[in-house]
């Protein structure tokens, strides 16, 4: 598990943290978090938004929404992962 920079421990500000626990919700992922400086476990919430331009056969540039797509593959991998670990 790797250091996550940029999120701060909202108890004592630390950046050191680690995700323990990923559940995808909707179009949203929750991580539970613990700080590596003072052990405070806490929550963050992930929104999910891609729009991607994407050419097609005939080269005209069209704008996809890939948010639902996206969280599905999230959850599909998730779920995966839960897997492996039993």
């Amino acid at each position: 598990m790797s250091d996550n920079i940029g999120i701060q421990c909202p108890k004592c500000q630390s950046a050191r943290h680690f995700v323990i626990d990923t559940r995808p919700e909707d179009e949203r992922v929750m991580r539970r978090r613990k700080c590596r400086a003072c052990d405070f476990r806490f929550t963050t919430v992930e929104i999910i938004k891609a729009d991607v331009v994407m050419s097609e056969k005939h080269g005209n540039a069209i704008k996809v929404n890939h948010a639902l797509a996206l969280v599905s593959r999230l959850k599909t991998s998730i779920e995966a992962m839960a897997g492996d670990r039993d």
